[in-house]
């Protein structure tokens, strides 16, 4: 008969641990997960994932799975956007979105109208749908803002292959702070 032993390391401060870790509910494989119980995303939008993580970690970024603010990277490939709004609301302790990457197709302008400007009703191909103001993406009819109960807030900071890009990242995740109320 074996035994094993599980040993969890926590922060010094684990009083400010959340209770719920992230769990990705939409491609698991394709997402990087840094720290389960951190509270930052970053979304890398067109660009490739482990380029970003790559670049972050050659500036010092910490990206360690126990003290790094970061949960998770992900991109908007495809209509990934849905897949962000419907694990974001699954994962309520992420509150600030870091986007690093290249935006093609206006993704970054549908993630920030979405929260800021909200859906509106359309008839997309015959069926009911919902459409990011000011955008042509088109989201299913159950995804809404008012879903959410807080507004995670969103800072592009530009693309990875920038050098000033990934200091402005840098100096962002030092000065985010989590919410005394995050769960």
């Amino acid at each position: 008969m074996a035994f094993v032993l599980f040993v969890a390391i926590l922060p010094e401060d684990s009083s400010t641990m959340p209770n719920h870790a992230f769990e990705p509910i939409y491609f698991k494989d394709k997402l990087k997960i840094v720290n389960p119980f951190g509270f930052v995303g970053v979304v890398t939008l067109w660009s490739r994932i482990e380029y970003v993580y790559e670049k972050f970690k050659s500036i010092g970024m910490d990206l360690s799975p126990i003290t790094s603010p970061i949960a998770v990277f992900g991109t908007l490939y495809g209509n990934g956007l849905r897949h962000l709004l419907r694990t974001l609301l699954f994962n309520p302790e992420i509150e600030y979105l870091l986007v690093c990457g290249r935006n093609r197709s206006g993704s970054l302008e549908a993630l920030k109208n979405f929260f800021e400007k909200g859906v509106e009703e359309v008839q997309f191909l015959g069926i009911h749908a919902k459409k990011v103001i000011d955008t042509e993406f088109i989201l299913d009819p159950l995804l809404n803002p008012s879903l959410f109960k807080r507004t995670p807030r969103i800072e592009y900071v530009g693309e990875p292959n920038d050098l000033k890009s990934l200091q402005n990242a840098y100096h962002y995740l030092a000065s985010v702070k989590k919410s005394a109320d995050t769960p």
